[in-house]
């Protein structure tokens, strides 16, 4: 098993929000940190590791744009499993880490048409090559 290097973590609270494929529920929740592997975000129910998810998390706000990209916010789409979860008495909520399996990201402009947006801005990634 390829041993996990450690990855700095940024404290960013983004919405998410996660479809579970077996069951079909939806859980929205916001994130506490982000790293390029994995998320962190607190939930009111507990969420069972190695369960897979899909997720959207909306990165954005800061309204800054690059000339490469010109865009109002992120969406982060990705495949994601379970990789830790725990009780935070303090908190009275679930603290679950979601390890990032794959993932796109997708700029977003509210005034850009379908047909305008830059295709060469998609990324996809397997997340087990970064």
């Amino acid at each position: 098993m390829r041993e996990r290097l450690p990855h700095k973590q940024m404290p960013l609270h983004c919405a998410v929000t996660m479809w579970n494929p077996r069951d079909g529920s939806v859980l929205q929740m916001i994130t506490d940190h982000i790293s390029c592997r994995e998320f962190c975000c607190t939930c009111a129910q507990a969420c069972v590791i190695g369960d897979e998810y899909y997720a959207t998390i909306e990165i954005g706000g800061t309204g800054r744009a690059s000339a490469q990209i010109q865009a109002d916010y992120l969406l982060l789409h990705c495949r994601v499993e379970v990789a830790r979860s725990g009780f935070d008495a303090r908190r009275d909520r679930s603290e679950v880490v979601f390890c990032i399996k794959e993932y796109s990201v997708t700029p977003v402009a509210p005034n850009w048409r379908a047909s305008e947006r830059p295709a060469c801005l998609e990324f996809r990634r397997d997340a087990a090559r970064i």
